[in-house]
């Protein structure tokens, strides 16, 4: 795994001569683009290419439509919209304009913007699989669905004592789970059809012992030849790539161990991952107000399929193998 540390201004800090913390950052689900939000108060998009064997970004657009820092920054899984949170209590959807596309946007006079308002500064945000509504997650411990096309809350719940760290949907939309700083997990189960703002749905639970981290799963399923999975029913693997402070772990669920480590890859913590859409890259954000970009090797045998829909697609070379050393970077067995 090698690690490229892109180092240009990604967000200005106006009072101080460095680049301002990176707070969140979101890779495009099919095409090389990345969405980062900052301490500066904007969202950026950026487009990622390679070089002479070496990773970059080019800017695409700024969107500056936030009046204090984003936390938060996610494209649908459709790929057409992005969504934003920060501290000023706004949600906030970016839509192209007719006749534009991502990749042609080049400011904020060619998106449409759609703004909702929370009851208390936001944290965290998820979109739901059809594209629709906003899992939003606050500092008052409360987690809101929103109807992004009506622009109005569908239910709030309060499962935690402190705020929320992140969100996330069930693929098959039946559950949605949120952690907390409280160490707690909560899993609900989401009504079919949203009725009064109380909708009631099953809860869990659970404590954990350790700090929230972020984490994010890779979007492609790898095939493998594990006898242990097959004895279960189960061919296949997801690969995690889990944030520490000052690293990234990679994991496979096959193997059940430690892929590859890049440690002390930033100057401050690490404050969000996120996959490429082919799996090639894992980009790091962090408080220093750099990105960092973990290309993987493709030396590994195997076969890929996307999360979503495992038959959708031809089976594709597997792109995460053990890692290689350099500089900074160490392996599960060094």
């Amino acid at each position: 795994m090698k690690v490229h540390l892109i180092q240009i201004v990604w967000h200005r800090d106006k009072d101080a001569p460095f680049n301002a913390p990176i707070m969140s950052l979101h890779c495009h689900p099919s095409r090389n683009l990345l969405a980062t939000a900052g301490q500066d108060k904007t969202v950026k998009v950026w487009r990622l290419v390679k070089e002479s064997g070496k990773w970059g970004a080019q800017a695409v657009c700024e969107l500056d439509c936030h009046e204090r820092s984003v936390n938060c920054v996610r494209w649908s899984p459709c790929g057409t919209r992005l969504a934003s949170c920060g501290d000023d209590k706004h949600i906030i959807v970016y839509t192209p304009r007719e006749g534009h596309d991502w990749e042609s946007v080049s400011s904020r006079r060619d998106v449409q913007v759609t703004t909702m308002s929370n009851n208390a500064d936001t944290t965290d945000l998820a979109w739901s699989p059809d594209c629709v509504r906003l899992a939003v997650g606050g500092v008052d411990a409360s987690v809101t669905i929103w109807d992004s096309g009506k622009r109005e809350p569908m239910f709030v719940r309060k499962d935690h004592r402190s705020f929320v760290q992140g969100v996330a949907w069930d693929p098959a939309e039946e559950l949605l789970a949120s952690l907390s700083s409280d160490r707690s997990l909560a899993l609900v189960r989401v009504p079919a059809v949203f009725g009064k703002p109380d909708a009631q749905g099953r809860r869990r639970r659970r404590r954990s012992a350790a700090t929230v981290v972020p984490q994010r799963e890779c979007p492609l399923i790898k095939s493998v030849s594990a006898p242990q999975l097959e004895d279960q029913g189960s061919a296949h693997a997801m690969l995690l790539a889990v944030a520490t402070m000052d690293g990234v772990v990679v994991y496979d669920t096959a193997a059940g161990r430690a892929l590859a480590t890049a440690a002390h890859i930033h100057m401050e913590r690490i404050t969000d991952v996120s996959w490429a859409h082919d799996s090639a890259l894992v980009a790091v954000a962090s408080m220093d107000g750099y990105v960092s970009l973990l290309a993987m090797d493709p030396e590994e045998e195997g076969s890929d399929q996307p999360a979503s829909a495992p038959a959708a697609r031809k089976p594709k070379r597997a792109t995460l193998v053990p890692v290689v050393p350099r500089a900074g970077v160490t392996g599960p067995d060094e």
